[in-house]
């Protein structure tokens, strides 16, 4: 049972690491797109 739970918690953990990751990118690319803008802007 112990290594069951075990392997969840690494699988748990990847998507984690994962969802962070993806979140981080989303930021990056909202901020380039908000910079662009206001490129145009000035």
């Amino acid at each position: 049972m112990n290594k069951s739970i075990n392997i969840l918690d690494k699988e748990y953990l990847q998507w984690v690491k994962d969802l962070c990751g993806r979140y981080r990118q989303s930021q990056i690319k909202a901020a380039v797109k908000v910079n662009v803008e206001q490129l145009k802007f000035n």
